[in-house]
Formats: structure tokens, C-alpha cells, sequence
């Protein structure tokens, strides 16, 4: 019997036997940094990839796409990948784990002997995240939202930036099965900043 392989077939090469492969196209968004110093590509190389849309599943593309729009140039675009400062790994949506934020930082690690070294490590270390997965996230405009069901009741954190020195929190707690809603006053806020309510949202997310 052959064997299976799922691929992408604008773009996968099978690699030769030495664990060496040289597609014809990569991503440009998603490339390596040693891709810009060597045309061999190995399995590394897919963890990498694997990592940035791993980034980008838990961001959202405004997020990575408003990093990326701040380059003027290719070369600093390229500059950037190479040193690890492009997507910005301290950079993540308040409610990513730590320990998930840990494991993509890892599987895009500039230096290659830093990365896993095979899709099985990555996966397993993902399967050990068990932590603030269930809460949605919703943008739209200056607004964002989050939200969270555990069965019983829906928690809504809703943070309006409007107003970078008067930032706005409100959360709610939803009874399921009345649909009755009350504030939960001690994350409810009036006069946040850019400087504490990233804080104050993190402390909310730990409902």
C-alpha cells in the first residue's frame, strides 16, 4: 500500500534523501528567515510555516496584517524576519495563553536548533494547553469583545477604545436559562489607559 500524503500541490516538493527540498514558491508573508540566505528548505522550514499561521489562527489577520503594513520596504521586511522582530512575539491578543503564546514563539524561533524538531513535539506541547481556549474574540472598530460559555452562564468583556485616555470595560455575566444579565462590577471600568487595561482585561479573562 503507498503512502498517504496531504500536501499543498502549488507548492510541496518531497525531499530528496538527504531531508533537503526546493520548492518553486513560498509564501511571502510566512517565509523563513533561512530562506533568504538558502534555497534548501527542510522540514524545519514547514514548522516554521506552521508556527505564523498558528499566529495568525490566534490573532486574526487585522492583527498580523497592521504589523506588516508598517514596512516601507522589502528589505526591511526581510531585516525583520531575520532578527525575529516581524510577527512581534510579545504581541498577542490578551486571552492567548502564555504557555500557547510559548509554543508558537518556539516553532518560529529565528535559530533553527531552537525550534521543534518535528511536527509530533509541536503537537504534543499544544496538546498540553488547556487554558482560556473557549473565550471568542470579536473586532469592529475602535470595539472590541470578548465572550465566554461555560454551559451555565455567558460572560461578555466589551472594551471600547474610542478614547485612548477614557477606555471603557463593561462585563456581563448571563444567566442561559433566564437570560437575565448583571455587571460584574469589579471588571467594569470608566477611565482605563494604554498603560492598565491590558491588565484589567487579563484579569477579567480569568472568569
Amino acid at each position: 500500500m503507498g503512502k498517504k500524503v496531504l500536501s499543498d500541490f502549488g507548492l510541496a516538493k518531497a525531499t530528496n534523501s538527504f531531508g533537503f527540498a526546493n520548492p518553486n514558491q513560498i509564501y511571502g508573508k510566512q517565509i523563513p528567515p533561512e530562506s533568504f540566505d538558502s534555497t534548501d528548505k527542510t522540514l524545519l522550514f514547514d514548522i516554521y510555516q506552521s508556527g505564523i499561521t498558528l499566529y495568525r489562527l490566534l490573532n486574526g489577520e487585522q492583527h498580523f496584517h497592521s504589523q506588516l503594513s508598517k514596512f516601507t520596504s522589502r528589505d526591511e521586511f526581510i531585516e525583520a524576519v531575520k532578527t525575529g522582530n516581524f510577527p512581534e512575539r510579545d504581541n498577542y491578543l490578551p486571552h492567548i495563553p502564555l504557555k500557547l503564546q510559548r509554543i508558537v514563539n518556539k516553532a518560529i524561533s529565528v535559530e533553527l536548533t531552537e525550534r521543534h524538531q518535528s511536527i509530533l513535539e509541536l503537537i504534543n506541547e499544544l496538546s498540553e494547553v488547556d487554558e482560556n481556549l473557549d473565550w471568542s474574540f470579536i473586532e469592529n472598530g475602535n470595539t472590541k469583545k470578548w465572550s465566554f460559555n461555560n454551559g451555565n452562564h455567558t460572560y461578555d468583556i466589551v472594551v471600547n477604545f474610542a478614547d485612548p485616555k477614557k477606555i471603557t470595560m463593561q462585563t456581563t455575566k448571563t444567566n442561559n436559562s433566564t437570560g437575565k444579565s448583571q455587571r460584574v462590577t469589579s471588571d467594569c471600568h470608566n477611565n482605563l489607559t494604554r498603560n492598565n487595561v491590558l491588565s484589567n482585561i487579563k484579569k477579567a479573562l480569568r472568569q
